[in-house]
């Protein structure tokens, strides 16, 4: 219980446990971690998490520095998998996904007059 799981004994297979009142019987019995696969959406006990959401921000200014348009914003977000350790409840997490990720093209707005560098 508790997060652990039986590694392994030296009890013989079959054999009654105490089975001689007159002699004291000794086994060691070893147990391990259970650990388990996690999805994102997991936390662990250290507070790290398994998705992150970037947000990328884009200003349209005018060279003097004043607005010229409303900021544009678009989110990509990462995720990893984990291998839980159910004693201390730490993830031990992979890595991110972060090739299969990209940002949303942004189209910027047209102002007459003007081209975007």
């Amino acid at each position: 219980g508790d997060g652990y799981e039986l590694f392994k004994d030296n009890f013989p297979a079959g054999e009654k446990f105490d089975n001689d009142d007159a002699n004291d019987q000794t086994y060691t019995v070893i147990f391990k971690h259970h650990r388990e696969n996690v999805d994102p959406n997991h936390s662990s006990a250290d507070g790290t998490k398994g998705t992150k959401t970037l947000t990328e921000t884009v200003h349209y200014k005018y060279a003097d520095g004043t607005k010229a348009a409303e900021d544009q914003t678009a989110q990509v977000t990462f995720t990893r998998n984990g291998v839980l350790d159910d004693v201390t409840g730490i993830v031990a997490w992979g890595k991110w996904n972060e090739a299969s990720q990209s940002y949303k093209a942004l189209t910027s707005p047209t102002i007459a007059g003007y081209t975007p560098s």
